[in-house]
């Protein structure tokens, strides 16, 4: 009897939780300026995506209190960009909702079924299996950090992970780049041309894997200064500026404080790909493109900083939203079993 109990119980738990199944035309996986840029282009072009934009609409751009180099804008908050891509791409159509994708299955014949995609609903917890013969991948990267005291406080406010998009606030002032990498040799060069003094600090005794004419050419440029085996152990300011840092020498086994005006961060970033490992061809964990934004398994793009370890601009991944939008629907007529459902809903406008 109670094994009975026991099944009946099982059954009717399994009833009740059961995800809910839905068929989409186009699913795209991120709500930064990639993803909403791919729903608006699509919103445009007749077809109505959903847009799953985990926890936060508008992606990492949102914690960028200003952003100077969104054309048409001469300085937009963060948070102001990405309401309006938002926006924009709410009143062209698309359906934006508050999931987290948890589990991804690609087909690999779409002529025989659809890409099945899970998530989890951050709202009530319930979860939904979409059923799509398109899914754009716009999921992003998320900046390696370090880790220490001040680093949380104080990001967007002189801590930062991208020279290119914030280093212009330090015109002239003193700022430091952790890092030991070809990356870490970018961004200080970027910031020699701006800031008064720009320090490299290093962990190890000397860089990894870089070019050492590379590495000649821009530490030998005057404004710059490389402390090796040294660790940044806190980052310090008043109020919502940094103003130095207490570093570690690992070799004198000495403490000291740095004065700086900002750090930036260049140690790496985790493209957040982790479901599509053994799916998708990847490179260091990030998404390889094959044509434009096309992936390896048909019917799936990729667009922004998921497929781009480089450039990590909203601009360039906005732009990258786009073209995967226009390229899917070229794959619209196509023979393809699952398309039928796509074909139809642009029919009905």
């Amino acid at each position: 009897m109670k094994k009975i109990l026991a099944l009946i119980l099982i059954l009717f738990s399994t009833f009740i939780y059961a995800a809910e199944t839905k068929d989409v035309p186009v699913l795209i996986l991120g709500g930064g300026p990639a993803g909403l840029t791919a729903a608006i282009y699509c919103g445009r072009a007749g077809i109505k995506p959903v847009v799953i934009t985990g926890d936060s609409v508008g992606g990492m751009i949102t914690q960028s209190p200003r952003v100077e180099n969104w054309p048409g804008r001469d300085v937009i908050s963060g948070i102001e960009l990405g309401k309006d891509l938002e926006n924009q791409a709410s009143l062209n159509g698309a359906e934006l909702l508050r999931e987290e994708v948890i589990d991804v299955v690609l087909s690999q014949d779409l002529s025989q079924k659809a890409h099945q995609i899970t998530t989890r609903s951050l709202i009530t917890q319930e979860e939904m299996i979409y059923y799509t013969p398109i899914v754009v991948v716009a999921l992003g990267a998320t900046p390696n950090k370090l880790h220490i005291p001040g680093e949380q406080s104080y990001w967007s406010k002189g801590v930062y992970s991208c020279a290119v998009c914030d280093g212009g606030f330090y015109k002239d002032k003193i700022v430091a780049v952790v890092g030991g990498g070809d990356g870490a040799l970018t961004e200080a060069q970027y910031l020699a041309n701006l800031a008064k003094k720009v320090y490299i600090i290093v962990r190890g005794r000397s860089f990894r894997t870089v070019e050492k004419q590379r590495e000649k050419q821009v530490t030998s440029l005057p404004n710059i200064e490389v402390l090796y085996q040294t660790i940044v152990k806190e980052i310090k300011g008043e109020k919502d500026r940094v103003n130095h840092l207490i570093l570690s020498n690992q070799k004198h086994k000495k403490s000291y404080h740095l004065p700086v005006d900002a750090l930036f961060l260049a140690i790496g970033s985790l493209p957040n790909t982790k479901l599509f490992a053994n799916q998708l061809e990847l490179d260091s964990g990030y998404i390889r493109l094959k044509e434009h934004q096309k992936t390896s398994i048909k019917g799936v793009y990729a667009a922004g900083e998921v497929a781009d370890p480089e450039f990590k601009q909203a601009i360039c991944a906005a732009a990258d939203g786009a073209k995967a939008a226009m390229q899917l629907q070229k794959e619209i007529n196509k023979p393809c079993k699952p398309c039928e459902l796509l074909q139809k809903q642009i029919k009905k406008g």
